[in-house]
């Protein structure tokens, strides 16, 4: 995970492009709701910074910011997701257990 800029150094750009670009289009092949539409607009300045990083070796110091900042942005983004996700799921099972004990 890129946690600072000193990381960004380190990043495979044509990997993490790809990857970043799989999950646009799992995002983007479900029902999108609300949280997605933001999720999927980080995604697109995240994959425009990464263009501009391919492009030219050479960045300075603002752009690093704020690419690290939407990655910050996207990874709290993508957490939040599971974390609802995790408990969403762990309410179905309760669901689940509750509806068996009536039996």
């Amino acid at each position: 995970m890129i946690t600072d800029i000193e990381s960004l150094k380190f990043l495979d750009l044509d990997q993490f492009a790809a990857d970043i670009e799989e999950l646009k289009k799992e995002i983007q092949s479900e029902e999108i709701e609300s949280e997605d539409e933001v999720i999927l607009e980080v995604i697109n300045v995240i994959q425009e910074e990464v263009a501009k990083r391919k492009a030219s070796k050479k960045t300075d110091l603002k752009a690093d910011v704020k690419f690290l900042a939407y990655m910050n942005l996207f990874n709290s983004i993508m957490e939040g997701a599971f974390e609802e996700e995790e408990f969403e799921y762990e309410e179905f099972e309760e669901g689940e257990e509750e509806e068996e004990n009536e039996k």
